[in-house]
């Protein structure tokens, strides 16, 4: 009698042992220490993310109408998720929820997904899922992965990950973009456009003007971009002096050159002689300008630029 009643016990324990394999419990992600990986991604408000569940229910339990296995999601300090919502294939579902083997595909998938509500924190969420129950006849070899990793109740089945992000209303991403775009192209064209730029004015870099007739006390050209003698001495306008660069050698220097647009009789004094200049000529240190008026006057005008030597450069 005693025999025929362990028997009896021996085949209910073997029936109940045969009749749950849990063999998957991965989701989208590789293992780390025998649990899976969750990772939902970002999220945005009111945007359902999915991911697949793998529960496989052997023959025995897809033919038991009451069997289901019940999953929670958890915080890291293992209690109930708080902040969003889930679904389950197309149902809606709290943090804890069931598995029949209904819910499944013919190949034991499911899609789990989870949803933020508009008013949710912008953080990172992190936690587990956990195994909280089962039916009486699947509570004991579950296994995750494979039937030497027997899971039990509470055990943690995966981590989970999502992060809540909300995105930028697209009239503010515009703004701040063509807002930037322009603050962009100003600073560029501020920059550009600046004394001595691509599209900026040529200015002097060095470079002084004397005028020994005592009409003016000597003028620093050094960052004006033209200087008209016309108005200095009243007399037929047309008659400046210009910043040019010409190379010499191998360097590109700076220069001064005279502009005359006017009849009068003007000449460039070097080394002791006078030569008459044309429409422009090249100022070089210790140069005397002198200028003649129909009515017989003489202006002149003296350059210093110890930069600018005319023995350096004929």
């Amino acid at each position: 009698m005693r025999l025929l009643k362990i028997i009896q016990l021996l085949f209910i324990f073997l029936l109940i042992l045969s009749s749950c394999n849990l063999s998957s419990c991965n989701v989208g992600g590789d293992q780390e220490n025998e649990v899976g990986e969750i990772d939902f991604g970002e999220v945005n408000p009111d945007k359902v993310v999915e991911k697949t569940l793998t529960v496989q229910f052997n023959s025995a339990a897809q033919n038991d109408t009451s069997a289901f296995l019940e999953f929670e999601f958890v915080d890291r300090q293992g209690r109930g998720v708080q902040g969003m919502k889930f679904k389950l294939g197309r149902q809606g579902i709290n943090n804890k929820f069931r598995i029949t083997p209904a819910d499944v595909d013919p190949y034991g998938k499911v899609r789990v997904g989870i949803i933020f509500p508009r008013n949710a924190r912008e953080q990172d969420y992190f936690g587990y899922l956990i195994l909280t129950n089962a039916s009486n006849n699947l509570q004991q070899n579950i296994s995750l992965n494979d039937t030497t990793n027997i899971i039990n109740l509470h055990n943690k089945i995966a981590k989970f990950h999502a992060i809540y992000v909300i995105p930028m209303e697209s009239w503010l991403f515009w703004s701040i973009l063509l807002g930037s775009l322009f603050s962009f192209l100003a600073i560029v064209a501020f920059i550009l456009t600046r004394d001595n730029m691509p599209f900026g004015k040529k200015t002097f870099k060095y470079g002084t003007l004397g005028f020994p007739g005592g009409e003016l006390s000597s003028v620093k050209l050094e960052k004006l971009a033209v200087y008209d003698l016309s108005k200095v001495f009243d007399i037929q306008a047309g008659l400046t002096i210009e910043p040019y660069d010409k190379r010499t050698g191998s360097t590109k220097k700076r220069f001064a050159r005279i502009r005359n647009k006017t009849d009068l009789d003007i000449k460039i004094n070097y080394d002791g002689a006078d030569q008459i200049i044309g429409a422009t000529e090249d100022f070089y240190n210790m140069d005397e300008l002198k200028i003649y008026t129909p009515d017989n006057k003489v202006y002149y005008v003296t350059y210093t630029n110890p930069k600018i030597v005319r023995t350096n450069n004929i």
